[in-house]
């Protein structure tokens, strides 16, 4: 047999054997607050409130990726938090970063207290507050994230993921114990936080990936709902994601960039 017989031969067999590209490349940190750790899933562990069924680790284990996960979400985090604790995790060997965080600098639990128990005038008010952070301080962070992360790992694909509306975009009547001109209200607030992440990953450069159009016809009060509910026995998960929105909106949102 000749040497270039059986050079070829090598090469041959070296590329039937060699592992696929995307079984071994890198590894995919996920950056976030309560909604991207699985807040509202159920049977979350840790400080951070994280559940093995939260779309970071569904879409890290899905035969299509099989990458190694570096779960650096928290519930209650801000974009300052993002910031100074979640995007050290990034590094030179990064390959997908996901970014799905803002809410909380719009102090979304209070609004949403404040929605249930009070007057429609202080919940608009605190929907206002929650818009100026929107648009302001949280806009400016998000810009920071995306910088620090491309510093980080250059060769990485940064994703940004958005929220959902909560509620229907008719409202028919109360929903949850918050009134439909509640709803509307927060729903414009909802749709405030989208733009103004979509507005700073665009400038960026970053892809966005809006999760209202997902989550339509899935809010707190839908028959098949993606979204929880008032838990009087459990307030922190009341409206956060359940399993659904995770495997039905989050997963499909972050594949449709990646």
């Amino acid at each position: 047999m000749s040497r270039v017989t059986v050079l070829l031969a090598v090469l041959l067999t070296s590329a039937l054997t060699a592992p696929a590209a995307h079984a071994s490349a890198g590894n995919y940190v996920a950056i976030g607050d309560s909604y991207a750790s699985g807040l509202g899933i159920g049977g979350e562990t840790g400080s951070c409130d994280r559940s093995d069924r939260a779309y970071p680790v569904q879409w890290s284990q899905s035969p299509k990726h099989t990458i190694p996960l570096t779960n650096a979400t928290c519930s209650g985090a801000t974009t300052t938090d993002a910031l100074n604790k979640q995007v050290s995790q990034v590094t030179g060997a990064s390959t997908v970063v996901s970014v799905q965080i803002g809410g909380n600098d719009g102090d979304f639990s209070g609004v949403m207290t404040t929605c249930q128990l009070q007057t429609y005038a202080n919940c608009s008010a605190a929907a206002d507050r929650a818009d100026a952070a929107f648009t302001g301080p949280m806009r400016q962070n998000l810009a920071r994230i995306y910088a620090e992360i491309r510093n980080r790992a250059p060769n990485a694909r940064i994703v940004a993921l958005g929220y959902p509306r909560l509620f229907d975009t008719a409202p028919a009547g109360s929903c949850s114990g918050i009134t439909a001109d509640k709803q509307r209200r927060l729903n414009q607030s909802a749709e405030v936080l989208d733009a103004s992440i979509r507005g700073s990953s665009e400038q960026a450069g970053v892809p966005y990936v809006s999760a209202i159009p997902y989550f339509a016809a899935h809010g707190v009060c839908a028959g098949e709902r993606w979204l929880n509910p008032l838990n009087v026995f459990n307030k922190r998960q009341s409206y956060h994601p359940n399993l659904g929105g995770h495997s039905y909106g989050f997963v499909p949102m972050l594949d449709s960039v990646t």
